[in-house]
């Protein structure tokens, strides 16, 4: 017994400082974040900086500010204060640092660290990834390492410095951002993001290296934009925009080839679709259980024990929740308009919704993408998909809203081959997958010979002709059932689950009266 209190007593110790730990980064957080502006450069892109100086002097990657010319690069502040950025005092191309001027004449610094920090420290980075601004990620230092290291793993022989190896999550975006430790003191710059599975494996300069280049540029004169950040010719050291892999034109034969076999699983797909209704239907209802964890960033994840789903921001779970909505109407609307016969326009919606599976490894072949989860959205135009462990970089025709730790919706898909890409931090080697475009599929659909579809019923229509998504009129209620009789008055509905249920006429959808009136 007394050691079953002291047991209970260490728990309870244990939760108390998870949860003033918890309350501490909340408001380390708060305080550090004052001092982190979103850099925005007109026709260059965005990232990250933090105040360095009371006079309006900040910090943050070469990068980001290359090709900036005057008037073009603007400062936000998370309160929603904006100023101009009028030049820089200091460019270190090799440390990528700039130290550049706010048009402020008085703000809060960031505390600076004076020493590196310890491998296994934690660490939290600041910044905008992706263009979701002023988000806090956390990890821990897993290394610091020298120039000589980062020149020869890297093969970038420009690189100079001392930098502070992290796996807390950091996307194009981050660039720029602090990287703190927990006393809130900043103790590297977030510089270089890598993806796939090596997505952890991310890089910031030193604070011995940003402390030096504020001393250096204490001697040096305001250089404005043009002149200066704007005459630096160098690459985003992230995926930068455009793409990273050419779309090929895919072979029409092979989508006919998709599509013929397709034909011969019909009966299963249509299966499929009802199986999917009812799946993705109890997804959607566990995404809008899920909470708010901000220390996710941009990522989502999912609770093992529970399977409930975890957001970094309010935001990006109604954003989530809408897609999920719509894929769910998608799929409804496409098991609804299955008839008895099989069709050009029935086989068209049951491959675009639930084609044959895609098997990465068959170069060359279209199959349906049923499964995969976004690392990266690299440009505008390519994603790092995971696929059942394997790593696939996918041309897809628009990457808006594609964020990390997000469900890719399902979709047919070219297996291009292999190719070995630079991004972010890594050169690696990744399976290459073209989205296959609807006009492309319905071309293909169009092409088959009419004697393929002739007198062939879906199976599964002449058993189960009926069972279909039933509503009330107040849209509230609905379920899937197969109509046994009606009347007048009233329908009697066999549910899924074997029950019989008597439902009025008048209590139904208008679009589930239009239903009956047609049999």
């Amino acid at each position: 017994m007394h050691c079953k209190r002291c047991f209970l007593t260490l728990v309870a110790i244990l939760c108390s400082i998870e949860s003033v730990k918890a309350q501490d980064y909340a408001e380390l957080i708060e305080v550090a974040e004052r001092s982190v502006i979103r850099i925005d450069v007109k026709g260059v892109g965005q990232g990250s900086g933090f105040v360095v100086g009371p006079t309006g002097i900040a910090c943050t990657n070469v990068h980001v500010m290359a090709g900036a010319k005057n008037d073009g690069a603007i400062a936000t502040f998370p309160n929603g204060e904006r100023c101009k950025i009028t030049g820089s005092y200091h460019i270190d191309e090799g440390r990528d640092i700039a130290i550049i001027q706010l048009d402020l004449t008085s703000v809060t610094s960031l505390q600076l660290a004076k020493n590196l920090p310890r491998k296994g420290e934690e660490v939290i980075a600041l910044g905008s990834p992706m263009g979701l601004s002023f988000t806090a990620t956390r990890g821990i230092v897993s290394a610091i390492r020298s120039e000589e290291e980062m020149r020869s793993d890297l093969g970038d022989r420009s690189m100079r410095g001392t930098w502070v190896q992290v796996d807390a999550s950091l996307s194009p975006g981050n660039s720029g951002g602090p990287l703190l430790n927990i006393k809130g003191e900043c103790v590297a710059m977030s510089t270089r993001a890598s993806f796939g599975k090596t997505q952890n494996l991310n890089f910031g300069i030193s604070i011995n290296d940003i402390l030096q280049a504020i001393e250096d540029a204490k001697s040096k004169p305001l250089v404005a934009l043009s002149d200066g950040l704007g005459k630096v010719d160098m690459i985003e050291v992230n995926p930068p925009s455009g793409s990273l892999v050419e779309r090929v034109e895919i072979p029409e034969s092979a989508i006919v080839e998709y599509a013929e076999r397709g034909l011969e699983s019909f009966d299963d797909m249509a299966k499929q679709i009802r199986r999917e209704v009812t799946s993705q239907t109890d997804l959607l209802k566990m995404m809008k259980q899920g909470r708010i964890d901000i220390s996710l960033g941009n990522r989502v994840a999912r609770e093992v024990a529970t399977g409930k789903f975890l957001f970094g921001s309010e935001g990006q779970k109604n954003t989530i929740i809408t897609r999920q909505e719509e894929r769910v109407r998608d799929l409804t609307r496409v098991r609804d308009s299955i008839g008895k016969q099989k069709t050009k326009d029935s086989l068209f919606s049951l491959l675009w919704h639930a084609g044959p599976r895609l098997d990465t490894r068959r170069k060359g072949n279209v199959g349906f993408m049923s499964e995969g989860i976004v690392i990266i959205a690299l440009g505008e135009h390519d994603v790092v998909v995971d696929i059942a462990g394997v790593d696939c970089l996918m041309w897809v025709k628009d990457t808006t809203g594609l964020d990390s730790g997000q469900p890719v919706t399902p979709t047919p898909v070219y297996v291009v081959g292999t190719q070995t890409v630079n991004a972010g931090a890594t050169r690696r080697t990744v399976t290459v997958l073209n989205s296959v475009l609807e006009t492309e599929l319905r071309k293909a659909v169009e092409s088959m010979s009419d004697s393929k579809f002739s007198g062939g019923s879906s199976k599964v229509a002449e058993t189960d002709a009926a069972t279909r998504t039933w509503k009330d009129n107040s849209g509230k209620f609905e379920i899937e059932a197969t109509l046994v009789t009606s009347d007048a008055k009233q329908v009697v509905l066999k549910k899924t689950d074997g029950s019989i249920i008597t439902v009025p006429i008048d209590k139904l959808s208008d679009s589930d009266q239009r239903f009956l009136k047609k049999k």
